[in-house]
């Protein structure tokens, strides 16, 4: 019940982190058109870190449901 608990806490922040990023890459779009090259280099790489923070959020989703299911 403990990691069932640490788990929902884990996505919890995951969802606070995920929509920051989410802000992060719309003001990048924005500035990507101004300028073009370095832009889209930050870019990249914040979608790159938003995709594994939500591979995380699933895999968490999964464990939490598996956990409720044994429960």
């Amino acid at each position: 019940m403990n990691q069932l608990k640490s788990d929902k806490k884990e996505m919890n922040n995951i969802e606070n982190n995920m929509e920051k990023l989410k802000q992060e890459i719309v003001s990048l779009e924005m500035k990507i058109e101004e300028s073009a090259d370095e832009g889209w280099t930050v870019l990249t790489n914040l979608t790159d870190k938003m995709n594994a923070i939500f591979v995380r959020w699933f895999e968490l989703a999964e464990a939490i449901e598996e956990a409720k299911s044994e429960c």
